[in-house]
């Protein structure tokens, strides 16, 4: 009984052990006990070594301790910590942390009693007893850093810097800046500073060699000081005056574009700006200095005066002050430059509406009008337009009965004439013709005639509105195909002088006859073609052979290719007989009508008396009863 409630006590699986020790008796029992003592696991050591550093923030610790020499034989899951703000009379709760053995931790900035840390360490099976204690007690911060001095006139100096890498766990309550003038004794000169920026107003006028340093404070004390930041003073004087002053009058009124050579010394100190001076009366007296920016190049004004001209003189500025006056320029007034984007516009090809943007320079002084110029036909350039004040201009009637009419513009000021604007063109090109129409006026369905087959139509048009001048003349031209406005299959031109119909004729057999007629005027100007186009097309491929019915002739044919949807019975074929003297047109007639849309090719028996010979010619007639030209003719014997 006593050895089962020690083994009890010690190990959980007692209840096993007895099972065990009934089953196998008192030697298995030792054996299970000795395996049970060798793998059973305990909370591990408490760490060791743990030291603390006040910071680097404000309100902060940063700990850091030696793992346990024993884990307990289960690994370490977490560390843990507790702090104490009475000496380690009492601690708070744990506050569980991560694997690493070290961590940043948080501390009540109460400078009397520093902050008091233990950790711990945990396994799967508990928690180690604490550490030794550690008190950590705040420190003064770091230095600053990264301290820098800059000046632009040798005496006042701006400082800047960067905090210190640790406050030493309190809040900085101030930075302090001291200055060391030309190896003397460190001066406190500032006090009481919050920022990292401090201007030491004054503090290097009229010595060699400045040195500042600065250093942090908070309740434990006063930080170390920063680096030390230096300024040298050189023995700077005035820079010497600019060269190469030069001047373009404009390009508003009143203006004048300076430029110049920046000095070849600048006095050992930094150009910070350039000042110009101007006389009104050829540099007998100048008015007070201007000052400008640090650029090489400015833009200035002067009454507009045309009898005197403006001079100018520039200064250089350094610390030290004004350099003497350049060399003198004087920039006399010009006349304006020359209009830019003239454009010439119409709707008629005589009236023109004339536009351009003002010149890019006045001169100097305002320009006071404008004057357009034409020329017509390559004639001398004449002026019809003065006084101009705006930069639009109404040219009416200036191009009629011309073929190209140019023009340009100028501007004028006090000192005179500027140059011409570009060129603006305006070609006088006919328009198109209007209202071209083709109307068949006969047909001709005889054989052996140099006419036979052919058809007659009349061409006429209207006049187009624009672009006709005195001499204009026509141009028509003919296609027996359906031609293309680029073919190389249209006749050459016809001249014609008047839009009366005019006849012509179109092959038997054609597939379509087209026409087209342009415009010319007496310059050699040439306008759009208008083209237009006779349909229905003709039949083709006409053949006769004598039927298989006495008193027949079977003729065979295939229908036009562009006849657009079927007609029905208003769409049909008229089928042309002559059995004798077929050089005389009244020799022909209609034998029958072939109505509706068939199967290409179409045949059909034809009365013609056996032992005659028949001859034979198809036209189609469209939905609209146009009829086509004849189609070729064909013969046969009748059966």
């Amino acid at each position: 009984m006593e050895n089962k409630h020690t083994i009890r006590g010690l190990f959980p699986r007692a209840r096993t052990l007895r099972r065990a020790t009934a089953a196998l008796g008192a030697a298995a029992l030792v054996v299970a006990f000795s395996a049970q003592a060798a793998t059973a696991a305990t909370v591990p050591d408490p760490p060791t070594g743990l030291t603390g550093t006040a910071g680097p923030l404000a309100g902060k610790v940063k700990l850091s301790w030696v793992a346990p020499a024993n884990d307990g034989g289960s690994a370490i899951t977490a560390y843990l910590y507790d702090v104490s703000t009475d000496g380690g009379v009492t601690f708070g709760a744990k506050i569980k942390k991560g694997t690493a053995k070290s961590t940043s931790v948080s501390c009540p900035q109460v400078l009397a009693k520093p902050c008091t840390f233990r950790v711990y360490a945990r396994n799967a099976i508990g928690d180690s007893i604490a550490s030794a204690p550690v008190t950590v007690p705040w420190a003064a911060p770091s230095a600053p850093k990264s301290l820098k001095a800059t000046t632009t006139n040798f005496s006042d100096v701006s400082l800047s810097w960067t905090k210190p890498a640790s406050t030493g766990g309190l809040a900085i309550t101030a930075y302090t800046v001291q200055d060391s003038i030309d190896g003397g004794a460190w001066t406190t000169i500032g006090t009481g500073i919050t920022g990292t920026t401090f201007a030491a107003t004054a503090s290097c006028t009229g010595t060699a060699t400045c040195q500042y340093r600065t250093f942090a404070t908070n309740p434990v004390g006063n930080g170390p000081v920063s680096n030390t930041a230096t300024i040298t003073v050189t023995s700077a004087t005035v820079p010497g005056p600019p060269t190469g002053l030069a001047g373009t009058a404009g390009p508003t009124a009143g203006n004048v574009k300076l430029s110049w050579v920046a000095p070849a010394s600048n006095g050992g100190s930094a150009i910070t700006a350039y000042l110009y001076d101007v006389s009104t009366n050829g540099g007998v007296t100048f008015g007070a200095k201007i000052k400008k920016g640090t650029a090489t190049s400015t833009s200035v004004s002067c009454p507009q005066v045309l009898a005197n001209p403006c001079t100018y003189r520039v200064y250089a500025r350094n610390a030290i002050g004004d350099s003497i006056a350049s060399a003198p320029v004087t920039v006399p007034w010009a006349a304006p430059s020359a209009p830019v984007s003239l454009k010439a516009t119409t709707n008629n090809f005589s009236d023109v509406n004339l536009s351009w943007t003002k010149p890019s320079s006045t001169g100097g002084l305002a320009i006071t009008a404008y004057t357009v110029q034409d020329s017509n036909d390559g004639g001398a350039w004449t002026t019809i337009g003065t006084g101009i004040t705006g930069t639009t201009f109404a040219a009416t009637a200036s191009c009629t009965g011309a073929t190209t009419c140019k023009y340009r513009a100028f501007a004028t000021n006090p000192v005179g004439d500027g140059p011409v604007s570009n060129t603006a063109t305006v070609t006088v090109t006919p328009g198109a013709v209007k209202n071209l129409a083709v109307v068949k006026t006969a047909d001709d369905p005889t054989v052996g005639n140099p006419t036979s087959g052919t058809s007659t139509f009349s061409v006429s048009w209207a006049a187009p509105t624009t672009g006709m001048v005195t001499g204009s003349t026509y141009e028509l031209q003919e296609c027996q195909a359906k031609c293309a406005p680029g073919s190389s299959s249209w006749s050459p031109s016809t001249p014609l002088v008047v839009t009366s119909p005019v006849a012509r004729t179109c092959n038997e057999g054609s597939i379509t006859c087209s026409y087209r007629v342009r415009a010319t005027n007496s310059r050699g100007a040439a306008g759009a073609w208008t083209i237009v186009t006779y349909r229905p097309w003709a039949a083709y491929g006409l053949t006769a052979v004598s039927g298989t019915t006495t008193g027949t002739v079977t003729a065979t044919w295939f229908g036009p290719g562009d006849i657009g949807p079927p007609g029905g019975n208003a769409e049909h074929y008229e089928i042309w007989v002559c059995t004798t003297a077929c050089d005389q047109a009244a020799n022909w007639s209609i034998s029958q009508l072939a109505f509706g849309v068939e199967p290409q090719p179409v045949s059909r028996d034809i009365a013609c008396a056996t032992g005659t010979l028949c001859a034979i010619r198809i036209r189609f007639v469209a939905p609209n009863l146009a009829t086509s030209t004849y189609s070729l003719e064909a013969a046969a014997v009748g059966s």
